[in-house]
């Protein structure tokens, strides 16, 4: 029997499927395999612990970022108020903006619980690589580099080339400092920013979805980078570097771990080692073509810095030239697949249920 208002009579559950978002499958997905890869492992990760350690950097950052913005959108209607007094200027402001929707914190809530899930999953499947595949790919992707330099080593040119200290000084900070910045900072503003509601699913769509593959990459592939591989390649160049210099001493004592013993107690502080791809050059390129959608000025500048970025992912030697590339294809492929993603799942129309 057709349903009154003329759409098909679907059963709860199936309804309750259709309105899964694209990120929110993703992080299901996450789930599952890392609660696999559990299984498998006979170390004494937990799952919990690497939640309640995500928590704590991911879930403040969000929230608070996103509620500094609605302020500051208050503040500035507070400041210029107009008929009917102050108060009335900032629920105006606050009303007509993307913070007045309902919608748009259930949505905030949503992409927040998955984020948290995949980058959780993310660093247990990241710390537990070498247990998982004990082999390393840094010998064929040394072999690639050599390809795409035509027979020579594009890193090794690249550290001949560039010398200057002020230069690779700026790479540092860029690289090892700007990075975890944005990284805290650029999701719930890409978020809130965001002119459509399409848009803020596609970006959280991919942003989940690059970490999910760029882990099952790292699993597939594992790799320790060129300065892990041949330390003594990068000697002066890291002398500009001290940042760097720092988080890879403590990396090295990570790995020490690893290689000796596996199954005991490690210190795990920055999430282990993985070359291959370059998952601060996908998630750069991720915000560099997002921020294309709100601003051409704050493009330009994500533009600039993932060119940095891809010159001192180099220079530290934390990845080869095909690790970066691999990168930034794959945050540009998340992206333009994501938004194909939400905008099929968001036009398709809702499922009349038995409970309308």
């Amino acid at each position: 029997m057709p349903h009154p208002q003329g759409r098909p009579h679907v059963h709860p559950m199936k309804a309750g499927i259709r309105s899964v978002l694209p990120f929110e499958w993703v992080a299901l997905s996450a789930l599952v395999l890392t609660l696999i890869a559990q299984t498998a492992l006979p170390s004494g990760l937990r799952l919990p612990f690497f939640l309640k350690m995500n928590f704590l950097g991911t879930v403040p950052s969000f929230v608070e970022l996103l509620l500094a913005l609605a302020a500051l959108l208050a503040l500035k209607h507070f400041a210029s108020a107009g008929k009917g007094g102050r108060i009335a200027a900032v629920g105006r402001g606050l009303g007509d903006s993307v913070f007045g929707s309902t919608t748009f914190w259930i949505d905030a809530l949503r992409i927040l619980l998955a984020l948290w899930i995949v980058l959780a999953c993310h660093f247990v499947i990241k710390t537990s690589i070498h247990m998982i595949n004990p082999k390393v790919f840094d010998l064929w992707l040394w072999r690639y580099d050599a390809i795409l330099g035509f027979g020579h080593d594009p890193v090794l040119l690249l550290l001949k080339v560039v010398h200057q200290s002020w230069l690779l000084h700026s790479l540092d900070v860029i690289y090892s400092t700007l990075y975890p910045i944005l990284f805290l900072v650029y999701p719930p503003l890409l978020v809130a920013a965001m002119p459509a509601r399409t848009g803020r699913i596609a970006f959280a769509t991919a942003f989940c979805l690059l970490w999910v593959v760029g882990g099952l990459l790292y699993v597939s592939f594992p790799s320790w980078g060129p300065v892990f591989i041949h330390p003594h390649f990068f000697e002066r160049t890291l002398q500009s570097m001290p940042v760097t210099v720092y988080v890879q001493s403590e990396l090295f004592q990570e790995l020490k771990g690893v290689l000796y013993n596996p199954l005991g107690a490690r210190s795990i502080r920055f999430g282990g080692v993985a070359a291959f791809p370059s998952l601060h050059l996908a998630v750069i390129s991720l915000f560099t073509a997002a921020s294309r959608k709100v601003n051409r000025y704050w493009f330009a500048f994500n533009l600039a810095v993932a060119v940095a970025m891809f010159f001192g992912s180099l220079l530290t030697g934390y990845h080869y030239l095909f690790d970066s590339l691999a990168g930034v294809a794959m945050g540009l492929i998340c992206y333009h697949f994501s938004r194909r993603w939400a905008e099929r799942t968001l036009a398709a129309p809702a499922p009349a249920t038995g409970g309308e």
